[in-house]
């Protein structure tokens, strides 16, 4: 077993076990990323924008490496952990990238038909 396994699996007390403080510290950060993407009166110089924009990413980081120990501990190997990303993460995201410019088109072609712009 590797040393990212040996130190992961001492940190949880089950492979599969929740971590609680994790996921609360996750849930903040995508709070703050929704907040950060919301229109602020002061626009991009408001001081809120600005805290929070100076950590969220850090932060995801810093919870996506410390995670990371336990995912690969669940894998014999980092072959198959890296099979199992490619079909859980790589290929929706290849799906999406195909299927949204083509939703998008047909969607601008709707409205741009229909618009009173274009009579």
């Amino acid at each position: 077993m590797n040393t990212i396994a040996q130190n992961s699996t001492t940190l949880a007390h089950a492979p599969n076990q929740r971590i609680m403080w994790v996921d609360i510290l996750k849930g903040i950060a995508i709070l703050l990323v929704v907040t950060g993407h919301m229109p602020h009166p002061g626009g991009d110089l408001h001081p809120a924008r600005h805290l929070i924009y100076s950590f969220h990413m850090g932060l995801f980081f810093l919870l996506s490496g410390y995670t990371c120990a336990f995912s690969f501990s669940r894998h014999p190997s980092i072959r198959l952990h890296l099979q199992k990303r490619l079909l859980t993460v790589l290929l929706p995201y290849i799906v999406w990238c195909v299927l949204s410019p083509l939703f998008f088109c047909w969607r601008e072609g709707l409205e741009g038909t229909h618009s009173p712009e274009h009579a």
